[in-house]
């Protein structure tokens, strides 16, 4: 299949006149300038793809990923990722990355940017002096004590748990074993997990993540189950009742009219006990010389 393309010039003017036009030489200029270009599906495509892309402004301005400078290893590699990746798919050049990186930064990263873009010439430099500054990397021994420092929450899901653990795994200098890093990860799990998930039927990380998930969703429903028995229970049984002021939710040892009553009886004892108690302190004393008695 072909395409062509027919250039509008002095034939879209001449044509009307061509009937009545006896000079041999015009016939010519109107028959060569008739002549139409043929090109291959290929190349038809190429040419449409130059003129559609001739007038798009390359750049950061429709990219989303933006970095406040928090120095999270995380963030900033999920930043990094994102940008390569629009960079690469919109075919932006070093220069134009470079002159859009303000488009991306903001607050403490948008200042440390106006410092230091002096010293940046390519956009692979400006991605490694992101890295070095925000994420700088930590020794082995320091991120052994972050994977072991922190055993799996009660509430905490699996596989965001695992995913951490594998974050810090992928730092290593000297990188280990895919069966280290499950023996490591496994030993971190909740109890509940590791009852019904054994090591020995797993070998790698994605059917580690499947087991545990479906041990999940067996714990979920065990749970549910659990909460409903209990509401069918209290449903038979129905709601407390006092049997001194006969109110519902509450019984009578804990009944505040009972507690109230109590109250006001020890509130009009009290005046009887504190004579009796005053009597009871009183002395009597007999003078051996006179013989008198005297309170």
């Amino acid at each position: 299949m072909s395409y062509f393309l027919r250039s509008a010039s002095k034939s879209d003017t001449l044509a009307p006149n061509l009937e009545a036009s006896n000079s041999k030489e015009e016939r010519e200029i109107i028959g060569e300038e008739n002549k139409m270009a043929t090109f291959s599906p290929d190349q038809f495509t190429q040419i449409l793809a130059a003129i559609a892309g001739g007038n798009k402004c390359v750049s950061f301005t429709q990219c989303t990923a933006r970095f406040r400078g928090q120095r999270d290893p995380s963030a900033v590699e999920e930043f990094i990722a994102a940008i390569s990746v629009y960079k690469d798919i919109e075919r932006i050049s070093d220069a134009d990355a470079l002159r859009g990186m303000p488009l991306l930064l903001e607050e403490y990263a948008a200042t440390w940017w106006i410092g230091v873009k002096g010293t940046v010439a390519t956009f692979e430099e400006a991605v490694e002096i992101i890295r070095t500054t925000f994420s700088p990397p930590m020794p082995d021994w320091k991120i052994y004590i972050k994977i072991f420092e922190q055993k799996q929450q009660t509430r905490e899901a699996t596989d965001s748990f695992i995913c951490k653990k594998r974050l810090l795994f992928s730092q290593l200098s000297d990188p280990i074993s895919e069966a280290v890093q499950l023996n490591m990860t496994y030993g971190l799990l909740s109890i509940k997990i590791r009852e019904r998930v054994r090591r020995d039927k797993v070998s790698t990380f994605d059917e580690l993540i499947s087991n545990c998930r479906d041990a999940e969703m067996i714990l979920a429903e065990a749970k549910q189950l659990t909460i409903a028995s209990i509401d069918k229970n209290v449903s038979v049984e129905g709601p407390k009742r006092c049997s001194l002021c006969r109110l519902r939710g509450h019984t009578v040892d804990v009944c505040f009219k009972k507690k109230k009553e109590q109250q006001s009886q020890q509130a009009q004892q009290q005046p009887a006990i504190a004579a009796a108690t005053k009597v009871k302190k009183e002395k009597h004393f007999k003078c051996r010389l006179v013989g008198l008695e005297g309170p």
